[in-house]
């Protein structure tokens, strides 16, 4: 037999934690387990990640700054929000030995890499560089 995990998200307030379990149950009498999952990184948090990843590749690239530049190596390749990605991953993986962007908590740990990330940056390139704030609800909708 097969089993399924399902996640549901709620933001605070919306609902109890009683009341959504008793729907999860009311939708599926069959759940042999309900439980609450850790406070892992929302949808919205995702959402701005990724925002945060291309705005920083584009600033990269808009400084003429290269991955051979800011990593070494000797490939010269420009950012993508691939690479600001890894570079993110591997700050992640060193403060938390987290591997996926999924496990971290939506309370300080984003907030820890992201103010690592900016301390790095602004040290390295002496303000010539200027990390874009953090996506908000407001700015993560692209320009119509």
């Amino acid at each position: 037999m097969d089993t399924y995990q399902i996640t549901i998200e709620l933001e605070r307030g919306e609902h109890t934690k009683e009341e959504a379990i008793e729907a999860v149950k009311k939708l599926y009498p069959e759940a042999k387990q309900i439980k609450r999952v850790k406070d892992y990184r929302t949808l919205r948090q995702n959402s701005a990640l990724h925002k945060f990843f291309s705005q920083v590749s584009q600033e990269f690239n808009d400084k003429h700054i290269t991955v051979k530049d800011f990593l070494g190596g000797s490939i010269e390749l420009q950012f993508t929000p691939e690479i600001v990605k890894e570079i993110w991953r591997r700050i992640q993986k060193g403060a938390f030995n987290k591997n996926s962007t999924t496990e971290l908590s939506k309370n300080g740990e984003i907030g820890f890499v992201y103010d690592a990330l900016n301390l790095y940056v602004s040290e390295r390139y002496k303000g010539e560089v200027i990390l874009p704030k953090w996506p908000s609800i407001d700015n993560l909708r692209e320009p119509e």
